[in-house]
């Protein structure tokens, strides 16, 4: 998590959060996914491998299909900040 300058010493929420992933289990990195996507923040990162790129495409097909689209609209609508 990273915080802003201005926040140390203080309770608040983070302006950054991001978790990385080794493991090449799809399920780990949903987990993963489903984790940040629990925090508010400003920005939210999960970093994640795969062998070559060409697998990059199905993999994010599948967070979408796992954990993205298994969350309610509403979270989605209220969901602030960025997620890469």
């Amino acid at each position: 998590m990273a915080f802003a300058p201005a926040s140390a010493g203080s309770w608040c929420f983070p302006v950054a959060v991001a978790e990385l992933e080794n493991s090449p289990d799809e399920r780990r990195i949903a987990y993963s996914l489903w984790k940040v996507l629990c925090v508010e923040s400003d920005l939210r990162i999960v970093f994640c491998y795969r062998h070559s790129f060409a697998d990059a495409p199905a993999l994010v097909s599948y967070l979408g299909r796992v954990v993205a689209k298994a969350l309610p609209v509403a979270d989605h609508m209220n969901l602030k900040g960025e997620t890469c």
